[in-house]
């Protein structure tokens, strides 16, 4: 048997280091061949970092909820489809999105990414960035949170 608190951090540890080579050859892969320049290093690493940290939360706490691995599927595309348009992350091309929109994104992690970027992409410098990275950490922990105590809860059956 292995405890439980072993069992999610290893799960923990292989979601974020997945993550960080996805995000990382995003990062490098999109500035060769398409010639972005993301900006400040150091603005975007953090970015990076907090919007790992944000999604794999997100992931560990919806993941929770599941109740068979069949339902992973659906559930987890659909709930991130749905976040990621909800975030603007499908409307970035639109002129004159509403401001309702604008202020809602900021209500999910994938706005406060979305939100990130486009400061480093301005060229923010690290600093610039602390409030995003902030937000996108915390909300990080607290989906891990709830994610952990939904885990406990499952398995203490």
């Amino acid at each position: 048997p292995v405890p439980l608190g072993s069992l999610l951090s290893g799960k923990l540890a292989g979601v974020l280091a997945a993550l960080a080579v996805q995000a990382a050859v995003l990062l490098v892969a999109s500035s060769i061949a398409f010639r972005i320049s993301w900006g400040a290093p150091g603005a975007v690493l953090a970015v990076a970092a907090g919007t790992i940290v944000a999604a794999g939360g997100f992931g560990i706490m919806l993941m929770s909820f599941l109740r068979s691995s069949r339902q992973t599927g659906p559930v987890l595309g659909g709930v991130i489809t749905i976040i990621g348009m909800l975030g603007g992350l499908m409307t970035t091309g639109l002129p004159q999105a509403p401001p309702a929109l604008e202020r809602f994104s900021l209500v999910v992690p994938t706005g406060w990414a979305l939100r990130g970027l486009r400061q480093t992409l301005a060229g923010a410098p690290a600093g610039e960035v602390l409030v995003t990275v902030s937000v996108l950490l915390a909300m990080g922990a607290g989906f891990m949170l709830v994610g952990l105590l939904g885990f406990r809860r499952r398995f203490a059956r």
